[in-house]
């Protein structure tokens, strides 16, 4: 068996072409794709296996603020109750955490304020 280094191997299977995006894109995920994401990474940090699985989030609110910070309201939507009392926790101490820490990620992402705002309901 021949072995040969992953850089030589994607090198020969290169194929030349013209560049998919602009140099300067970082990304092609929507802004909203991004939040989702990073909010969907703490809710996998922060709960039992299977709940952030099961949470569909929906965008309310996205707008740019007077001085320039970013408004987000996302709705958690869960399909029991049993998850929502998990989603929020006591006082709302696990939401208020998600809510946190993805504020933080968002603003690392976004490069500015970032106000995240997070609520959790019930799925109809």
């Amino acid at each position: 068996m021949v072995r040969f280094g992953y850089k030589k191997y994607l090198l020969k299977q290169a194929q030349p072409g013209p560049w998919e995006y602009h140099s300067e894109v970082l990304t092609s995920q929507s802004p909203q794709e991004i939040c989702a994401n990073l909010i969907r990474a703490r809710l996998l940090e922060h709960l039992p296996h299977e709940v952030p699985y099961l949470v569909t989030q929906k965008t309310v609110l996205w707008e740019e603020g007077p001085a320039g910070e970013l408004q987000i309201v996302q709705n958690l939507e869960v399909p029991k109750e049993r998850y929502v009392k998990m989603l929020i926790g006591h006082h709302g101490q696990v939401v208020s955490k998600i809510a946190t820490e993805a504020g933080y990620d968002l603003m690392n992402a976004f490069l500015c304020d970032v106000q995240l705002k997070l609520s959790v309901q019930l799925k109809e």
